[in-house]
């Protein structure tokens, strides 16, 4: 994959994901994850994910579930060496788990996160494929 020197990490991701067979909203949903790794402010690789992900079950919180969906999508895809404390099944199915969470506290109107799980080991697979050849 070629890009210019001026071309940013939204730019590198953006054309990554280009010809997803996804809506416009899906891909930009997935672009915002790799912005929001680009720093290491909302990193979770030092934290348990079965305890974030237990408190999220405890509170029915919206934003911790969110947060461990977009962190296992992101690390899964291309960090997966990252996520070793746990098999591969383990940290796909809180991923899932945690954008279905998302969807029905939302009273299953946001079917962006329907989407999110159900294809959460196509889109990791794709976009971990995709980094490790660009």
């Amino acid at each position: 994959m070629k890009l210019s020197r001026s071309a940013t990490v939204s730019d590198f991701f953006a054309k990554l994901i280009s010809d997803f067979d996804y809506d416009e909203k899906t891909k930009a949903y997935i672009l915002s994850i790799f912005d929001k790794y680009t720093t290491s402010s909302s990193d979770l690789s030092k934290n348990s994910l079965t305890l974030l992900f237990f408190d999220a079950q405890n509170t029915n919180d919206f934003i911790k579930y969110q947060n461990i969906g977009d962190w296992v999508l992101y690390a899964k895809s291309i960090l997966p060496a990252s996520l070793s404390d746990a098999s591969a099944d383990y940290y796909i199915t809180i991923g899932r788990v945690s954008y279905l969470s998302c969807y029905h506290i939302m009273n299953e109107r946001w079917e962006l996160y329907k989407n999110l799980s159900d294809d959460f080991v196509y889109i990791t697979n794709n976009i971990s494929r995709r980094f490790a050849v660009g």
